[in-house]
C-alpha cells in the first residue's frame, strides 16, 4: 500500500552521491504516485473523458507532467533534443479549466499507450541525468538540477489537482485501488464553537534565499503584518454544519451571495457541496476518490469559496455576529498557536502527506494547541487574494507560475490537505485558486476585523437581514446624513437634507435632467473627450448635441474656451453637461475656472447638470469644488459612492439641487419614470461606506497616486506622452506619436501587448490616438501591464 511519502528533499548537504540517490528516489515516488492514481480510471477509454466540461479529459493530464520535465530542461539549457516535439507542446497549454460554459475539447489525443511510452521514456531520462550530470551542494536556482526538482513538485502539485478531477468522474468509470485506502470512521459532526486568538507580529516569505527547501516564485521575499485579535472555529466547518446552511435553502437564497456567487450559481446550478450525493429520501451520500460512502457528518465539508462565504454571511444573519474567512496571517497565528510552525509540516501529528488515509477524517481527530487541523485534512480557504511579497522576482524557467494569478480573482488556501506532499507540505507554500475552483478544500470561520474592508457592510447586512421582511423601503435620513457629513468634512460643502434625492445611477440622472430642462430640439453643451453616455443621452433624448472641445496647452493640461463657446452657442442652449473631475482627462476644475463657467452659464440662463461621482479621487494639492457652491441657483449635481468605494453595482447615487425651482422640475421628471427608492442592501451599503469608508478612502488615494506616479516613471522614456491626472484613477495615454490610426492602434494594444485598454475614439473626437488606463489595480499587475506594453513598444 502507498501511503506516507516522502518530505521535501533539502537542496543543501556534504555527500554529493547521497544526494544524488535521495533526489532520485523522491523523483520516482513521485513519477510512482501520479501513474498510480491513473489506476483508479476504469479503462483506457476514461482517459478520453471530461470531469467537468471546463477541463481538458483526463489524457492531458496523464501526458501533461511528462512533458514539463523536458521543457524546462530545455529552458534550463541541461536538454538540448527533445524527446517529441508534438507532444511537448501539445501537452503544454490548458491545465487551468477553460470557460464556465465550454462544453467539450476537440483536441486530437494520441492514444493512451503512445503517452504511457513517453512518460517512461522521461522517467528514464530524468534518472539519468539526476545519476550522471555534475553536481554541487547547495542547490541553486540557476543549476539545471533546480529544473528537475521543479519538475518534481510540479507532479506532486498535479497528484492533488487530478485527484480532484477523479472524484469528479462518474463512479461508474471509477474503479478502487488498493493504494488509496478510505479513513472508515465516521459519525455526528462535534458542535462548533470560538476560540480567541490574540494578535501578534507575523513575517511571512522565505526572503531571497531559498533556505534549504526548494520554493516556488510567490514564497519568496517577505511580508511583516501586525494581526489583530480575533476568534477562529474550533474545527473546521464539518459536513454536519454546513447541512444546516443546505437544508435553509442556502443555494437557492441568493441573498447570501456576491454577484460572482450568483453567476457561479446560475452556471453550475448548484444546491449543494460537489462532493455530495443526493438521493431520493432527501439525504446525501458522500464521493470519496474512488466510491461513495454513507454521509460523514463529522468530516469536513469541501466546498470552493463562494460557497464557504455564502455560508459566513448566512451564519452571521442567523447569529447576528460577523463572521468571514480568514486572512493569510491569521491562519499563521492558528498554525503558531497550535506548534505546527515546523518548514516542513509533521504528517504523525496531521492528517497531510497520504500519511494515514486517502481521504479526510473527522475534524475532532487531530488537535494543535486549541483548535483542530490547523494544517492538513483539507485545504482552509483565506479571504486573503494572491499577491507577491515585498521583494518577489518570478524564476526565467516559469515565469507565469505566479503572475497571472495578481488579479483579484484567486484567493490563498492553506495547510495543505490528506493528498499533499512535497512542496505543498511545507510551511511557506502558498497556492491560490479561482474563488468558484473546486479542491480538496473546506474552511473555518473567524471573528475580527482582518483586512477585509467589506466587514462593516457584512455586519450592518446582517442585522438588518435579521428582521425577516425585506420589501420596499425608502432611503433612510440616516443614509443621507452620512453622505452630507462625509462633504462637509471632505469638501466643505454643507449640504440640506431637502437637496438630496435617490438616483439608480449618474447616467439615469443625466437622460432625467435632460428631460426635465429642455425641450426636444433643444442644445445640450457636451465637452469633448468625455465619457461616452453623455454623448448618447443626448442624442437619445433627441436633443442636439453642441460639441465644445478641450484643448491642451503645452503642459498637456485640458482647458475650455469661453469665447469659443460663447460662438457655438445659441438662445436654444439649454444646458451643460459637465464633468468634474473630469473622465476621462483627469481635470479638477479650479475655483477661478468653475467661477468663470458658472457666470458664463448663469448670465445664459444653462443649467449647469454637473457629474461628480468622481470628486473624492482627488490628489494633492488639488481640491475639489462642488459646482453648487459656486451656483447653487443653476446647478444639478450628481454624487454618489460607485466610483470611490467601487460600488458601481449596488445602483445607487444621489441627486443634489439646491434650487427649489430646479428641484420641481426635476422631481416631475423623476417621478414620471418612477424609478423608486432602491433597494434595502444598498442603501447600507451607502451609508456605512460615507460612514465608516475614511480610514480606507485614505489608504486608496496613497495607493493610486503611487500607481500614477509609478505611469510616469515607466512611461517617461517612451514614444506615449502621459500627464498624471489630477483627479481619478484613469490614465490619458497620449498615442499619437506611434502614428496609428484608431482600428491600427487598437490592435497594437489588443494584439501586440495584450492590453485591452478602453479607446480613446469612445469618448470623442478629441479622443483620436488616446488610450484610457485603468489604474485602480495592484502595484502588480500595473506592473505586468506596463512592462507588456514597453514591451511592445520596444519589439
Amino acid at each position: 500500500m502507498m501511503q506516507r511519502q516522502m518530505a521535501s528533499v533539502r537542496l543543501d548537504g556534504n555527500d554529493i552521491e547521497s544526494k544524488r540517490q535521495e533526489l532520485r528516489t523522491y523523483f520516482h515516488q513521485s513519477f510512482d504516485l501520479f501513474e498510480s492514481l491513473f489506476e483508479l480510471l476504469g479503462s483506457d477509454e476514461v482517459y478520453y473523458r471530461q470531469s467537468e466540461p471546463t477541463r481538458h479529459p483526463m489524457i492531458f493530464y496523464y501526458g501533461h507532467t511528462a512533458i514539463f520535465y523536458i521543457n524546462k530542461l530545455v529552458a534550463s539549457g541541461a536538454l538540448k533534443d527533445r524527446i517529441n516535439p508534438h507532444f511537448e507542446q501539445l501537452f503544454a497549454v490548458g491545465v487551468d479549466e477553460m470557460t464556465w460554459d465550454a462544453s467539450s475539447d476537440s483536441l486530437k489525443w494520441p492514444r493512451v499507450e503512445e503517452v504511457r511510452e513517453y512518460r517512461s521514456k522521461v522517467r528514464t531520462l530524468v534518472d539519468e541525468m539526476i545519476r550522471t550530470m555534475p553536481m554541487s551542494l547547495p542547490i541553486t536556482q540557476s543549476d539545471p538540477f533546480w529544473a528537475i526538482w521543479m519538475g518534481i513538485e510540479h507532479e506532486r502539485i498535479h497528484i492533488e489537482t487530478s485527484s480532484v478531477l477523479h472524484r469528479q468522474m462518474p463512479i461508474e468509470f471509477i474503479r478502487p485501488y488498493e493504494d488509496f485506502s478510505v479513513c472508515r470512521v465516521w459519525g455526528d459532526a462535534p458542535e462548533n464553537v470560538m476560540v480567541d486568538f490574540r494578535g501578534g507580529e507575523i513575517v511571512m516569505g522565505k526572503g531571497s534565499k531559498d533556505q534549504g527547501l526548494y520554493g516556488w516564485d510567490n514564497e519568496y521575499g517577505y511580508l511583516r503584518e501586525n494581526v489583530a485579535s480575533f476568534e477562529a472555529s474550533k474545527y473546521l466547518v464539518s459536513n454536519g454544519e454546513f447541512l444546516e446552511f443546505v437544508q435553509s435553502g442556502g443555494y437557492e437564497h441568493l441573498q447570501w451571495w456576491d454577484d460572482e456567487g450568483v453567476r457561479f450559481l446560475e452556471i453550475r446550478g448548484m444546491k449543494h457541496p460537489p462532493f455530495w450525493i443526493p438521493q431520493k429520501d432527501g439525504t446525501y451520500r458522500f464521493r470519496t476518490l474512488a466510491e461513495e460512502i454513507d454521509m460523514p457528518l463529522n468530516w469536513p465539508v469541501e466546498v470552493n469559496a463562494l460557497e464557504a462565504e455564502a455560508f459566513c454571511r448566512w451564519k452571521s444573519a442567523r447569529d447576528l455576529k460577523t463572521y468571514r474567512l480568514p486572512t493569510e496571517g491569521e491562519w499563521r497565528m492558528i498554525v503558531r498557536e497550535g506548534d505546527m510552525e515546523g518548514e516542513i509540516f509533521d504528517d504523525s501529528r496531521a492528517n497531510i502527506n497520504l500519511s494515514h488515509f486517502a481521504s479526510s477524517v473527522p475534524v475532532d481527530t487531530y488537535q494543535h494547541g486549541r483548535v483542530y487541523d490547523a494544517v492538513g485534512n483539507v485545504w482552509q480557504w483565506t479571504q486573503s487574494q494572491m499577491a507577491p511579497y515585498e521583494g518577489f522576482f518570478t524564476h526565467p524557467w516559469y515565469e507565469d507560475f505566479t503572475e497571472p494569478t495578481f488579479d483579484g480573482k484567486h484567493n490563498l488556501i492553506k495547510g495543505g490537505s490528506w493528498i499533499s506532499t512535497g512542496n505543498e507540505a511545507l510551511l511557506a507554500s502558498r497556492y491560490a485558486f479561482r474563488r468558484h475552483f473546486i479542491q480538496h478544500a473546506g474552511f473555518r470561520y473567524v471573528i475580527g476585523d482582518g483586512e477585509n474592508e467589506t466587514i462593516k457592510y457584512d455586519e450592518a447586512v446582517a442585522k438588518r437581514l435579521a428582521h425577516p421582511i425585506v420589501g420596499y423601503e425608502i432611503m433612510s435620513d440616516s443614509a443621507y446624513e452620512a453622505q452630507i457629513e462625509w462633504f462637509a468634512t471632505h469638501h466643505d460643502f454643507v449640504m440640506k437634507r431637502e437637496w438630496l434625492s435617490y438616483s439608480p445611477s449618474v447616467v439615469a440622472s443625466i437622460g432625467c435632467a435632460i428631460r426635465a430642462f429642455s425641450d426636444a430640439g433643444d442644445e445640450v453643451i457636451v465637452m469633448d473627450p468625455v465619457y461616452p453616455p453623455f454623448y448618447s443621452m443626448v442624442r437619445d433624448n433627441n436633443r442636439s448635441l453642441v460639441i465644445h472641445p478641450l484643448v491642451q496647452d503645452e503642459e498637456g493640461i485640458y482647458r475650455f474656451d469661453l469665447d469659443r463657446l460663447s460662438a457655438q452657442t445659441s438662445e436654444k442652449t439649454k444646458l451643460l453637461l459637465l464633468c468634474s473631475p473630469h473622465n476621462p482627462v483627469g481635470r479638477v476644475w479650479s475655483r477661478e475656472e468653475l467661477s468663470k463657467l458658472c457666470r458664463w452659464c448663469e448670465e445664459r440662463r444653462i443649467v449647469i447638470v454637473s457629474d461628480e461621482i468622481h470628486c473624492d479621487l482627488v490628489y494633492t494639492p488639488h481640491k475639489h469644488i462642488p459646482t453648487a457652491e459656486v451656483s447653487p441657483d443653476y446647478t444639478v449635481m450628481l454624487l454618489g459612492p460607485g466610483k470611490t468605494f467601487n460600488m458601481a453595482g449596488f445602483s445607487i447615487s444621489t441627486v443634489c439641487i439646491p434650487s427649489q425651482p430646479l428641484r420641481d422640475k426635476f422631481e416631475t421628471e423623476r417621478k414620471r419614470v418612477h424609478w423608486g427608492e432602491g433597494v434595502v442592501l444598498s442603501h447600507i451599503g451607502f451609508e456605512v461606506a460615507y460612514r465608516e469608508g475614511g480610514e480606507w478612502h485614505d489608504k486608496l488615494i496613497a495607493h493610486l497616486s503611487r500607481n500614477a506616479e509609478y505611469i510616469n516613471t515607466v512611461l517617461s522614456s517612451t514614444p506615449i506622452r502621459y500627464t498624471k491626472p489630477e483627479a481619478t484613477y484613469l490614465a490619458w495615454l497620449d498615442c499619437r506619436a506611434l502614428g496609428l490610426g484608431d482600428r491600427e492602434l487598437r490592435e497594437f494594444f489588443v494584439k501586440q501587448a495584450g492590453l485591452g485598454l478602453t479607446p480613446g475614439l469612445s469618448f470623442g473626437k478629441g479622443g483620436l490616438g488616446f488610450m484610457r488606463l485603468n489604474f485602480a489595480v495592484s502595484k502588480q499587475m500595473l506592473d505586468t501591464a506596463l512592462k507588456k506594453l514597453t514591451r511592445a513598444l520596444n519589439e
